[in-house]
């Protein structure tokens, strides 16, 4: 068993480049597209009202790398004046706190102030509202916003759901929400909050194979992640030509994919992973390839390798048993 990685430097730094690219990757399928063409509505509200937008997603389907994706964009071509530092957008990640003091601690923190924890809650109010205006904030982001939700029904909101709509009504900010699906208890449990929010709430789901259309889809993620593993020495593609058309090619190892990975993309960048590595050693990104360096962590729920042959009817079952499950 060799424990110490003997990759000549090179290849090891290739390896780490490609992952790199993948783990950043956004691909615009259609959920991407339509929490843009959102986005772009809520960055157009001009400062007339109060307004949100909810990105839910489950577990690994890319919201993180959507969120960085969108303060890469606005932090583009930012200049800063002798007064204040601009900050077109604010981003807070992984809250820790439920109370509006903690809130209001990551915000004013965000914003560069230098003692974040002075002042009551007025004064820090006072000075996060401040602080905007001057850096002429356009948009602020909170991850992870189920963390600071209760688990039960309930109409009384939380501090920090408090704080949240106090900031929206004297800031006038969009405020872009992101979480996985208990998010939504912030539309479902706060009438005052889905008001502001509902309009604009975007969904992002596991990935589906049950219309051609949602297989395309897929393949289109596929061949993303295809294109960056070419640089390592293998070059595969999830599409050919036909008469000028662009058609899928290897449909039974994309569905095998999809099946290994669960329509998830987080299985699928930890699949491809592997995969680079593979690639580096020689192997090739075929049915063999994959169910090589395929583990059974990557579908916890499967029990079987989807790559192996003789597996076919178990693939099948399990495609049929997953397509006619509601949401898929």
């Amino acid at each position: 068993m060799q424990l110490v990685d003997s990759r000549p430097p090179e290849v090891k730094a290739l390896a780490i480049n490609i992952k790199s690219a993948m783990s950043s990757l956004v691909v615009a399928h259609s959920s991407v597209q339509q929490a843009r063409n959102t986005l772009c509505s809520l960055l157009h509200n001009d400062g007339n009202d109060a307004v949100g937008m909810l990105i839910s997603a489950p577990p690994g389907m890319g919201k993180t790398n959507l969120c960085k994706a969108i303060v890469r964009s606005m932090n583009q071509g930012v200049t800063h004046t002798p007064e204040a530092d601009k900050r077109p957008v604010l981003l807070i990640e992984s809250p820790n706190s439920s109370v509006q003091g903690g809130m209001a601690h990551l915000l004013l923190k965000a914003l560069g102030d230098l003692s974040p924890k002075k002042g009551n809650l007025e004064e820090k109010l006072d000075r996060i509202d401040n602080y905007i205006k001057r850096q002429e904030v356009q948009l602020i982001i909170i991850d992870e916003i189920h963390n600071y939700l209760p688990t039960r029904a309930t109409s009384t909101p939380t501090q920090a759901v408090s704080f949240l709509k106090n900031l929206m009504n004297r800031t006038k900010v969009p405020v872009l929400f992101m979480g996985t699906h208990e998010a939504e208890r912030l539309i479902s449990f706060y009438d005052e909050m889905a008001s502001r929010i509902r309009p604009r709430v975007v969904r992002f789901n596991n990935f589906s194979i049950s219309t051609p259309e949602r297989l395309y889809e897929f393949a289109q993620v596929l061949e993303a992640f295809a294109e960056l593993l070419s640089q390592a020495g293998e070059s595969f593609s999830f599409f050919k030509l036909e008469d000028g058309v662009q058609v899928l090619a290897q449909e039974n190892l994309l569905k095998r994919i999809f099946v290994a990975t669960d329509g998830n993309l987080r299985n699928v960048r930890d699949l491809f992973y592997k995969m680079v590595d593979a690639v580096q050693q020689g192997q090739k990104p075929t049915l063999e390839g994959f169910a090589n360096i395929w583990q059974p962590a990557m579908n916890e729920r499967l029990g079987f390798n989807p790559f192996i042959q003789a597996n076919d009817k178990k693939v099948a079952k399990h495609i049929l048993n997953i397509n006619n499950v509601k949401g898929h």
